[in-house]
């Protein structure tokens, strides 16, 4: 019985250091916070350009989001091989791009709903997709249907 505790500490200690070294890995594209970018920048644009900046914007997340989520891959594996997050450590990791240009399109989106323009609001490419429940196109989940009331009894 001694030996099991053993046992399970090692498994533990070792959990918990996978953890800590998996901790320095470079972070989830969605996880990023936006940095804050002055809506000054963008006071001047029309809501052409707004909606013009917004697609550039969007683009140049997607292709920052790929690499960040390339850069954690090999981050993991990495961590697993020898212990270190190398491309974090070599310069892949794109988590201050990613803050930035969430932080500017979330400027372009204040100015442009300031200014009233009709502007499509683009999902964001660095969330995960949603998980569809049903096969049809209401993706609420089961539990949210509503049950009748104990008050129409």
């Amino acid at each position: 019985m001694i030996e099991r505790r053993g046992v399970s500490m090692r498994w533990s200690m070792a959990g918990m250091i996978i953890v800590m070294l998996l901790s320095g890995c470079a972070a989830r594209p969605h996880k990023i916070e936006a940095e804050y970018v002055s809506e000054l920048n963008y006071d001047r644009r029309s809501c052409d350009e707004l909606r013009d900046e917004q697609f550039r914007l969007v683009e140049a997340l997607n292709h920052a989001a790929r690499s960040q989520k390339t850069a954690r891959r090999w981050d993991i594996v990495a961590v697993v091989a020898i212990g270190l997050p190398v491309s974090s450590l070599s310069g892949m990791n794109r988590a201050s791009e990613i803050a930035r240009l969430k932080g500017e399109w979330a400027a372009v989106l204040s100015v442009a709903q300031r200014k009233s323009c009709d502007l499509q609001v683009l999902p964001d490419p660095t969330l995960k997709p949603r998980r569809r429940f049903f096969a049809t196109d209401d993706a609420s989940p089961p539990h949210a249907e509503s049950a009748p009331e104990a008050s129409d009894q």
